[in-house]
C-alpha cells in the first residue's frame, strides 16, 4: 500500500481562469464583427454617394441634351431605371439665355445636390462646333 497523501484543497482557480480566457476572446471577437460591420457600412455609403454623383452628373448631360433640342425646354426629368429613381433634375429658366438646372437625389429633398447654371445661347448655336483640343506632340 501507498503511503497516504496530503490532500489538495481545490478551490477552482483553473476553472475561474479559463472563464475569464473565454470571456476575454468572446469580447474581442465582438470587436472584430463590430469593426467589420463599420467597415462594410463605410463601404456602402461610399459606393452610395459616388452612384449619387453619376446618377446626377447623368441627369445634367440628359437636360444640356433636352435644352440643345428645345430651347424653351422648361420642367423636371426624373431618372427611371436607376438605382435611384427619384431622383430628379429640374430645369427653370431665369432668363431666356439662361437656364438653371436643380438636381435632387431623393423624392422629398429640399435642398438641390447639384445646381448648373447652363448659357442656352451656346448650346442653341447653330453652325458653330467646337472641336476638343488635343496636346501636340512632337515627332522626334
Amino acid at each position: 500500500m501507498h503511503p497516504p497523501r496530503k490532500t489538495r484543497r481545490r478551490s477552482g482557480s483553473a476553472l475561474l481562469l479559463c472563464t475569464l480566457a473565454a470571456a476575454v476572446l468572446s469580447m474581442s471577437a465582438i470587436a472584430m464583427l463590430r469593426s467589420s460591420k463599420l467597415a462594410i457600412a463605410r463601404v456602402d455609403a461610399r459606393r452610395s454617394a459616388i452612384q449619387g454623383r453619376h446618377i446626377g452628373d447623368g441627369l445634367v448631360q440628359q437636360a444640356i441634351a433636352q435644352l440643345k433640342s428645345d430651347a424653351n425646354f422648361e420642367g423636371e426629368i426624373l431618372a427611371t431605371g436607376t438605382t435611384l429613381p427619384t431622383a430628379r433634375v429640374v430645369v427653370k429658366r431665369p432668363s431666356k439665355e439662361e437656364a438653371m438646372l436643380y438636381v435632387f437625389l431623393y423624392e422629398k429633398s429640399v435642398y438641390a445636390a447639384k445646381e448648373v447654371s447652363i448659357d442656352v445661347k451656346e448650346l442653341t448655336t447653330k453652325g458653330k462646333t467646337t472641336q476638343p483640343k488635343t496636346p501636340k506632340t512632337k515627332s522626334k
